[in-house]
């Protein structure tokens, strides 16, 4: 997934001589390492197939190069949101519910969704069944999301003077 770690292990790798062995990774996506830990973890920014190259070397030999594929896969968020009434009287309570959805192929990582209250209405509480919301910034942090997994958030707000009646648009 794009932004979480993949982790490489090139453990099996030795030497006759028991030399101590450093390892030169090339991860595909203009990134190279080298390091004396057998094992390293990557973040791959974008979705794609990626060749990691490995080479393994004791300071006089080298071994030949060793080469696998990763697959980086990207989610496709879908968002919806409704309105329990969209042209409220005065002091009518009307509750917006956020609903976001991963569509796959890959998990979402550290979603944040920025929705603020269209002006005129005044903000009560809010309730997402995971996460959290932030009036102030519009702001709800949800976290991961799995594929096939869908989160909501509720607002609850009521209608001041200048959305009497008028209908809320939320873009």
């Amino acid at each position: 997934e794009i932004g979480g770690a993949v982790v490489f292990d090139g453990s099996g790798s030795s030497d006759a001589d028991d030399d101590p062995l450093t390892y030169s990774w090339n991860f595909g996506d203009g990134n190279i390492d080298s390091t004396q830990n057998a094992t390293i973890s990557h973040i791959y920014g974008a979705s794609g197939t990626y060749t990691v190259t490995l080479v393994v070397s004791d300071g006089s030999d080298s071994s030949p190069a060793d080469q696998t594929s990763v697959v980086i896969m990207a989610a496709d968020l879908e968002l919806s949101i409704a309105v329990s009434e969209p042209a409220p009287n005065l002091g009518t309570a009307i509750t917006y519910t956020i609903t976001v959805t991963n569509n796959g192929p890959g998990a979402a990582t550290n979603v944040e969704i920025a929705d603020l209250l269209p002006s005129g209405l005044i903000y009560l509480s809010n309730s997402p069944d995971r996460g959290a919301y932030e009036s102030g910034s519009g702001i709800w942090n949800l976290g991961n999301l799995a594929n096939g997994a869908s989160a909501t958030l509720a607002i609850t707000a009521t209608a001041g003077e200048s959305h009497c009646g008028i209908p809320i648009v939320n873009i």
